[in-house]
C-alpha cells in the first residue's frame, strides 16, 4: 500500500515500543526525509508524537517510555521531502503491544 496508518481496536490500549522508518538512495542530492509519527485521538485532532528526519537508509526508534495510544486512535506516518525535484521511497513500521481495557 501507498499509505501508513492503523486504529487502535476498541476496548484496548496500545504501547508503540518501537518504530522504524527507512529509505533507498534517493539522489546524489543533499535533500533531507522528514517523517512525523502523527496520532489522533478518538473524536481529536492529529499530534505529532515523533520526528524523524534522514537522507538514506534507516532509523530504528526505540523507546525507553512507550508511546500510549487509548481505543480507537489513528496513528499515520507521514513524510516529505526537503527538495521538490526529489522523491523517497520510504517504508515504516510500528511494534506495538495491545493490553487489554
Amino acid at each position: 500500500s501507498l499509505q501508513a496508518f492503523w486504529t487502535v481496536p476498541a476496548n484496548y490500549d496500545a504501547y508503540i515500543y518501537q518504530t522504524n522508518v527507512s529509505t533507498g538512495n534517493s539522489s546524489n542530492t543533499p535533500a533531507i526525509l522528514t517523517t512525523f509519527l502523527v496520532a489522533r485521538p478518538f473524536d481529536g485532532v492529529f499530534n505529532t508524537k515523533e520526528v524523524i528526519t534522514l537522507n538514506t537508509g534507516n532509523h530504528l526508534q526505540d523507546y525507553s517510555f512507550p508511546i500510549k495510544l487509548t481505543e480507537k486512535t489513528d496513528v499515520e506516518f507521514r513524510a516529505e521531502s526537503s527538495s521538490a525535484s526529489v522523491n523517497f521511497n520510504v517504508s515504516a513500521s510500528l511494534n506495538i503491544l495491545y493490553v487489554q481495557n
